[in-house]
C-alpha cells in the first residue's frame, strides 16, 4: 500500500469541498509544471554538454571531451533530485484526481469492510 494513505494530508482531502479540493489540484499542477520546465531545462543542459563532448572528441580534443562528459555527470547527478520530486508530485496530482471520484474509499476501509 502507498505510505501516502497514512498522512492526514491526504485523508483530509477527501473531507474538503470541491472548491477546495480543486484549488489543492491547482497547486499541484503549477508545481507540477515548475519541476517540469526545470527539468527540462536540466536536461537540455545535460544534452549539450553530451553533444558538444561527442563533437570535441571527433575533433580529435580527448581531454576537453573528458570535461563535457564530467559536466554531463554532473547535470544527470543534480537533476536526480528534481525528477524525484517530479515524479512524487505526479504521483500526488494523480491520487488526488483519483480522490476525487465519486465513490473513492481508502484500500483500508475497503479491506475492513
Amino acid at each position: 500500500m502507498i505510505s501516502w494513505f497514512s498522512t492526514s494530508r491526504i485523508r483530509s482531502y477527501v473531507k474538503l469541498s470541491t472548491k477546495k479540493q480543486n484549488q489543492v489540484k491547482t497547486g499541484l499542477d503549477q508545481r507540477y509544471s515548475e519541476q517540469k520546465s526545470v527539468l527540462d531545462s536540466r536536461l537540455s543542459t545535460a544534452r549539450a554538454c553530451a553533444k558538444k563532448a561527442h563533437r570535441l572528441l571527433s575533433r580529435g580534443k580527448e581531454e576537453k571531451a573528458k570535461e563535457e562528459v564530467n559536466s554531463f555527470k554532473l547535470e544527470l547527478a543534480a537533476s536526480q533530485p528534481v525528477l524525484n520530486a517530479y515524479v512524487a508530485t505526479s504521483l500526488e496530482k494523480q491520487l488526488m484526481e483519483v480522490m476525487s471520484m465519486e465513490g473513492f474509499e481508502f484500500p483500508d476501509l475497503l479491506s475492513e469492510i
